[in-house]
């Protein structure tokens, strides 16, 4: 993560990354906070929403296991498109979030650096308020110039917002993906039976915990217990309700 240096940026390339553009917008916000500065709100609005949508092309190359097709491309030069063809891929939103969620877990259990759990709703609501503050620079009359210091300020409470969730998933946790490939048999069922919604996550984890994934990883000779956890039947999801 880069600190930020105004005088030392605008004489230096641009970077691409998420946590580029995160500790940028970072570095606007605090430099215009303290007295409601215009400019860099506007700034720092700009680079938060570049480093959200850096976060899931991000994403999106390691669900791909970095082998994008000419469509991943395209899909990849609108955030809207991206966020389609993610949830998409996965057969619907609560299915990606679930796979994510499986995911987490799963490196917990094996000792991997904490994944972060994207959240795509949250993550659409902040582009499109960063947006507003983005665009409607066109537009003073409906903005500074009407609302004055109570615009500003929102607009830096917006700001904070960002930068709190987005410093969960970027820093305090990594964006991060377990290949399909890299895992056991016992694990693939664990996860299709969890995003499918016929174990909850509460028997996930304790499944996860019995097979000493940190434990293995270091003594690959060591036993483990390989019962899969006990799964609902077709006809009911993890909250007992009956499937259509």
């Amino acid at each position: 993560m880069i600190q930020f240096d105004l005088d030392k940026i605008i004489h230096e390339k641009r970077a691409v990354t998420s946590g580029y553009h995160l500790m940028v917008a970072r570095g606007w916000r605090i430099l215009g906070q303290a007295d409601n500065l215009h400019s860099p709100l506007a700034y720092s609005a700009f680079e938060f929403r570049c480093s959200i949508e850096r976060a899931l092309i991000e994403l999106f190359v390691l669900i791909r296991d970095k082998k994008v097709s000419k469509s991943d491309l395209k899909a990849m030069s609108s955030f809207g498109k991206l966020q389609k063809t993610i949830v998409k891929t996965f057969g619907g939103q609560t299915r990606f979030q679930r796979t994510m969620t499986f995911n987490k877990l799963y490196a917990v259990a094996g000792g991997i650096p904490l994944f972060s759990v994207l959240d795509i709703t949250i993550l659409e609501r902040f582009w499109l308020k960063l947006s507003e503050y983005c665009h409607r620079q066109l537009k003073p009359d409906e903005t500074w110039e009407s609302m004055g210091d109570q615009w500003l300020r929102k607009g830096y409470e917006l700001l904070n917002e960002v930068e709190t969730y987005l410093w969960s998933v970027l820093v305090t946790a990594k964006v991060g993906w377990v290949q399909p490939r890299t895992m056991e048999p016992e694990m693939l069922k664990a996860q299709e039976d969890f995003v499918d919604g016929r174990i909850d996550q509460a028997t996930l984890e304790t499944w996860a915990r019995s097979l000493q994934l940190e434990s293995r990883i270091k003594d690959p000779e060591m036993p483990a217990n390989r019962s899969l956890p006990p799964s609902r039947s077709a006809g009911k999801k993890a909250d007992g309700t009956k499937r259509a």
